[in-house]
């Protein structure tokens, strides 16, 4: 009954390990949308603050 239960920790573990690298890729992953996003919205400011003749317009693209 033992080795079952040290057996069915054993994978318990190795399942959690698995989680917690999944949770820490996916918090990495969060934290470079949220980068890119305000990339973006730096951009698209510094876009508007152009003068619309030298600013290429998204809409006629």
């Amino acid at each position: 009954m033992k080795f079952t239960y040290d057996v069915l920790q054993a994978k318990a573990n190795e399942h959690i390990a698995r989680l917690r690298q999944e949770a820490e890729v996916e918090r990495s992953l969060r934290q470079k949308v949220k980068e890119a996003v305000q990339v973006l919205a730096s951009a698209r400011r510094r876009e508007r603050r152009q003068p619309t003749s030298e600013a290429p317009s998204r809409r006629s693209a």
